[in-house]
């Protein structure tokens, strides 16, 4: 969405400053042969005047190449220069892992501006930015003629043609995406309900490819804003691992899960009943379990093969369950860190 306000107010200057050197000249001319009146006036505006109004130009042109490519190089990384707390897949900064969120703070990409004009040159201003509207003054300029000196405050004000606001629209569609399909088996499908603007990996060669429940995604633009005639494009990763349920089927002596994309599973086998409707970790579930009474809580490691939804270690340890025995699958990241446990299945 390209706009042509600085470019109108530019050459609103110059027209009105052309028109106010015409007026003069012609008022040198009509002062007679001597040229004394207006004379004076003529080369103030010519030589100083329309100077500093060049050096204020140079500056507006300046400070918005600048910008510009500070805030095309954050979107292309995710809001980051380094890599955000949450870690990185390849070059896509996370956005988050299970339940931490690890969003730009706008505030903190404000700053990364002001570091960026700081290299440019214009480490003596003071920066605004306000929606798609960008300002800065520094200090005094000087414009020297051979009969004046003419002094100017250095400013420049920009339309950006972008707002980084949009990173709180973007941000909400995160949430949602992660809120509706970190509980679904079926991710790619329950992710093809996600908006247009929203690309698998590539903007350029859409591809969906789930690396353990995380994928990387190129968001264009959703207010179409670009930069040197090209769309804005967000590069990050989503974890859609956070809650996810390690669905467990009895039938007989066989079972079958819903393998999540991991290699790694456990089975947890008691027989101790209390455990029906707890939710939470294996540590935190099985602490209340009393350490009498017989009650027992074994832990079986399982590797799976990640193209089969039956594992005969599984079906092995079914076999061997008594008729009371309550059986629970989760999965190991690879962070070796443990899913929570959600339900328990009954052995008969």
């Amino acid at each position: 969405m390209k706009s042509k306000k600085g470019q109108v107010l530019h050459l609103s200057v110059f027209l009105l400053l052309g028109a106010l050197i015409l007026f003069i000249s012609l008022s040198v001319r009509d002062g007679g042969a001597g040229g004394i009146k207006g004379e004076s006036q003529a080369d103030f505006i010519i030589n100083n005047v329309f100077e500093a109004e060049a050096e204020l130009l140079k500056l507006d042109v300046a400070a918005k190449g600048v910008s510009s490519k500070v805030s095309k190089n954050l979107a292309l990384s995710g809001g980051f220069v380094d890599e955000s707390e949450c870690g990185r897949v390849g070059d896509f900064n996370l956005w988050n892992k299970r339940d931490k969120f690890c969003y730009p703070d706008v505030d903190v990409i404000n700053n990364l501006i002001r570091s960026g004009l700081d290299d440019g040159g214009f480490g003596d201003f003071d920066f605004k930015l306000d929606g798609e509207i960008f300002k800065g003054k520094g200090g005094k300029g000087i414009i020297l003629s051979e009969s004046n000196v003419y002094r100017f405050n250095k400013v420049f004000f920009i339309f950006m043609g972008y707002s980084f606001e949009e990173y709180e629209l973007l941000k909400g569609d995160a949430s949602l995406l992660i809120n509706n399909c970190k509980l679904e088996s079926d991710l790619a499908s329950c992710l093809n309900q996600r908006k247009d603007y929203w690309k698998f990996g590539s903007c350029d060669e859409e591809k969906f490819n789930d690396d353990n429940r995380v994928v990387k995604f190129c968001v264009l633009s959703p207010n179409l804003y670009e930069f040197e005639e090209e769309r804005v494009k967000y590069n990050f990763a989503l974890d859609f691992s956070g809650d996810v349920v390690a669905q467990l089927v009895l039938d007989g002596n066989k079972a079958v899960f819903d393998n999540l994309g991991y290699s790694k599973y456990k089975l947890h086998v008691t027989n101790w009943q209390g455990v029906l409707g707890s939710v939470g970790s294996s540590s935190y579930v099985f602490s209340f379990m009393p350490q009498t009474l017989g009650f027992y809580h074994n832990v079986v490691d399982v590797d799976v093969d990640l193209a089969d939804t039956s594992n005969e270690k599984i079906e092995s340890v079914i076999g061997g369950l008594n008729s009371n025995d309550l059986v629970a699958l989760t999965y190991v990241d690879d962070d070796g860190l443990e899913s929570m446990i959600s339900y328990f299945v009954a052995s008969s």
